[in-house]
């Protein structure tokens, strides 16, 4: 057996599909920062560095 090939000519399901439209500007955005109690690593005493961010709607 080869594996699963893609074949066009067999419909995806729908939820491969579908992508929902955005939502409205009107509509009110929550945003929330979760900062660290301490600047500082507390067992090395470094610097703590910005990791990065996650976003959902």
């Amino acid at each position: 057996m080869t594996g699963r090939v893609d074949n066009p000519d067999v419909l995806r399901s729908l939820s491969q599909t579908y992508t929902r439209k955005p939502f409205p500007e009107s509509l009110l955005h929550d945003e929330k920062s979760l900062l660290p109690v301490e600047t500082g690593c507390s067992d090395c005493g470094g610097v703590l560095l910005y990791l990065g961010e996650d976003a959902a709607e």
